[in-house]
């Protein structure tokens, strides 16, 4: 696959984009690290609740470069959340899923969330060295694959939010998990066969 996918990344310019991403003094790197400075200082400011689900955009727009943090109500450093009344309703994203969720929601928020992904990952991995249909076991196999791919590009976009990717992936998963207890049912209900 690789060999195929080379010829492509380099006629298409790709390869450029991905050379972007180690040249830390680019410009597309330099926003990201200042993003992540200030979705950082918000996590700083609120880090057991956040300061609100969906509250990152109304804080900080990227498309207009401006950071409204001087409407933090609360106790600095304990619990604050942003005070404004107008909503923004724009692409602006902290460019990393932890930061966001850490930001948005808190260590609580985040916790919650992880810890709802490695149960799955723990759930998924038992039905796939208990299975013995080899279809069940390719299935298992592309929801591991799926929730580990999507856990890394987490660091770098903000994926676990992005709906057109969790909703598919969500559902793989959901139909792994059902699958698993189907053939548990049918074990339990026919032992012997």
């Amino acid at each position: 696959m690789i060999v195929v996918s080379l010829p492509m990344i380099y006629a298409t310019g790709v390869h450029k984009r991905l050379l972007q991403l180690f040249d830390l003094q680019g410009g597309t790197n330099i926003v990201r690290l200042n993003i992540w400075e200030k979705a950082w200082y918000l996590f700083s400011q609120s880090p057991l609740f956040g300061i609100g689900f969906g509250r990152f955009n109304d804080v900080y727009s990227i498309d207009r470069h401006v950071f409204d943090g001087d409407r933090l109500k609360g106790i600095n450093g304990l619990f604050v959340y942003y005070a404004n009344q107008s909503f923004t309703f724009d692409t602006s994203h902290a460019h990393n899923s932890y930061l966001q969720f850490l930001t948005e929601t808190g260590v609580l928020g985040l916790g919650l969330l992880i810890l709802f992904w490695v149960l799955c990952l723990i759930k998924l991995i038992d039905a796939y060295f208990r299975t013995i249909d080899e279809f069940s076991g390719k299935t298992f196999l592309a929801a591991v694959g799926s929730i580990f791919g999507i856990l890394v590009l987490a660091l770098s976009e903000n994926y676990l939010s992005g709906t057109t990717i969790i909703i598919p992936m969500s559902i793989l998963v959901s139909i792994s998990i059902g699958l698993y207890w189907q053939e548990n049912i049918e074990v339990i209900k026919y032992p012997g066969c």
